[in-house]
């Protein structure tokens, strides 16, 4: 059961490197993404938020919105969105 734990807790982190990876590489690449990044309540859902963490590792969302502005608009829409949810939580 242990050696179960410790396998997952090992995936997990392996999987948090490979998005904290997969960000800087988008920062280095992809300037609409570097745009994004450099304003705080972006940033802060780009390492914090579980949602916005997968989508990064999903190849194929990914690749659509290197290629479709449409798609950008769309996934900054969602940012906002969830930047707007996370300003309104108060701090516990």
């Amino acid at each position: 059961m242990l050696e179960v734990f410790v396998s997952s807790r090992e995936d997990a982190e392996g999987r948090e490197r490979r998005i904290d990876r997969r960000i800087k590489k988008l920062v280095k690449e992809q300037e609409w993404f570097e745009l994004l990044y450099q304003e705080e309540r972006y940033r802060s859902l780009f390492h914090s938020n579980s949602q916005v963490r997968e989508k990064l590792l999903d190849r194929k969302y990914m690749r659509a919105l290197e290629q479709s502005v449409h798609e950008r608009q769309l996934f900054q829409r969602e940012l906002d969105e969830l930047a707007l949810l996370v300003s309104q939580v108060p701090n516990q």
